[in-house]
């Protein structure tokens, strides 16, 4: 089978997952964009190397593991917020990583974004500056368990 098909099907059932809308105006819009934006990507020559499709399995396995970091950062930024007094200690910090290629530092710091309490504010060369509601968010990036799920998907 057509690898280019294999990726576009992927990216659709995707959208569909993070959506889950089935009536069809919003499956055909759904297609509709997933194509344009597939057809811009390979007019940019964005797909030529770098590509999270390599590893479709590691790819996965990082969305789930993903979705379970945000889900107890949710938690724990949510019985921050309910406190009294709540005890927040912001911090900026910069983490050096060993991530080479664009994809893989854009998917770090999209990351670092997603999981609440944190966000990545700036992305220089190899190293990435954070912003951290809390100290004990900014040992969680620093250990570079992130970065070495990351790793898994795009090396």
């Amino acid at each position: 089978m057509n690898v280019t098909l294999v990726r576009i099907f992927f990216l659709i059932v995707m959208w569909w997952i993070c959506s889950v809308i089935a009536e069809p105006f919003f499956l055909v819009a759904g297609f509709v964009s997933v194509w344009l934006t597939w057809q811009i990507a390979v007019r940019m020559k964005l797909l030529q190397d770098a590509s999270l499709f390599h590893k479709p399995l590691q790819l996965i396995l990082y969305v789930g593991w993903l979705i379970k970091e945000i889900t107890l950062s949710t938690i724990s930024v949510a019985r921050i917020i309910w406190q009294v007094k709540p005890r927040i200690t912001p911090c900026l910090f910069e983490v050096e990583t060993k991530l080479k290629d664009d994809l893989a530092l854009s998917l770090y710091g999209n990351s670092i974004t997603l999981t609440p309490g944190t966000a990545c504010v700036n992305i220089v060369g190899k190293k990435i500056q954070v912003h951290a509601l809390v100290k004990a968010n900014a040992a969680d990036i620093k250990s570079g368990r992130m970065e070495k799920e990351i790793a898994k998907v795009v090396a």
